[in-house]
């Protein structure tokens, strides 16, 4: 069975075979890019695939490294690639303007062929073609809203700090964390950072929650909370946020740099800044 045409999307690794597998086999392909593991191909196609690995001749050893070489070669031969770098560029869909970038940056050919797109928000963020907004009035007490994937990486140790801070400089604030749960490690952690930030009485846990559960957090908060760490490709979390109503007080570095705009729709801080966060805060 041969494809007329190979659709790359979803976690970098599977992506990136499909992709490398058709462009050996001549078949074309369109991507939808959501991270950077394309541009990261187009830097070192070598890091990426096991053959171009082995062939490129990379070893700490001079007689391993000479032995893949000629291997590299007898397959050069026999017809297969060995460069450093994908063969061809296929039609690509790029989420933000930080991977449309990296890939500039990587010396991919794109001569046209990448093109932002930025995903689309589920039908229920809106009610027709507004927006859904917030529920209720906005109440004296500023309530935050964190949702991640409880890991470090993710900064919550950041928007646990960054209410704190903002809390001792005065503000009445709240901060609710929401999504898919930590590990023990990082439970005991975090745990013990809002006890020893003294804003246990200010901190609540709210789990996993199913969409409607999420829909409800993100429209009866005020402010949403993203001190991601990751490169991020979008973070589609605060556009949801967005069209729930809240203004996003998080990190720039990477693909979010398209949606936290100063003064229109959040605040931009910098990465591991819990100082910058409480700022924004009071």
């Amino acid at each position: 069975f041969v494809p007329d045409i190979v659709f790359c999307h979803g976690i970098d690794g599977i992506s990136y075979e499909a992709y490398h597998a058709g462009n050996e086999g001549g078949v074309p392909s369109i991507s939808m890019l959501g991270d950077t593991w394309l541009a990261q191909a187009w830097r070192d196609l070598p890091n990426f695939d096991p053959w171009n690995a082995l062939a490129a001749g990379r070893s700490s050893s001079r007689a391993v490294g000479a032995a893949k070489r000629l291997l590299g070669s007898m397959g050069r031969l026999a017809g297969l690639y060995t460069g450093v770098r994908p063969r061809r560029f296929y039609p690509t869909l790029v989420i933000s303007s930080y991977l449309l970038n990296d890939l500039q940056e990587a010396r991919a050919p794109l001569a046209g062929l990448a093109k932002l797109f930025a995903p689309i928000l589920d039908a229920r963020f809106f009610d027709g073609d507004a927006p859904i907004g917030r529920l209720g009035e906005r109440s004296s007490q500023l309530r935050c809203l964190f949702v991640s994937r409880m890991e470090l990486l993710k900064g919550p140790d950041v928007a646990i700090e960054g209410v704190a801070e903002a809390v001792r400089r005065g503000a009445d604030v709240t901060l609710t964390m929401a999504g898919l749960p930590p590990s023990k490690t990082a439970d005991e952690f975090l745990r013990h950072l809002v006890q020893e930030q003294g804003i246990a009485d200010r901190c609540r846990w709210a789990g996993s929650p199913d969409d409607s559960e999420l829909m409800n957090l993100y429209r009866t908060h005020d402010v949403f909370l993203f001190p991601s760490r990751i490169k991020e490709g979008f973070g589609l979390v605060n556009a949801e946020a967005m069209a729930c109503g809240l203004p996003v007080v998080g990190t720039v570095s990477s693909g979010p740099a398209d949606l936290i705009i100063e003064n229109e729709t959040g605040c931009p801080i910098p990465d591991n800044d819990s100082q910058a966060m409480a700022s924004r805060l009071v």
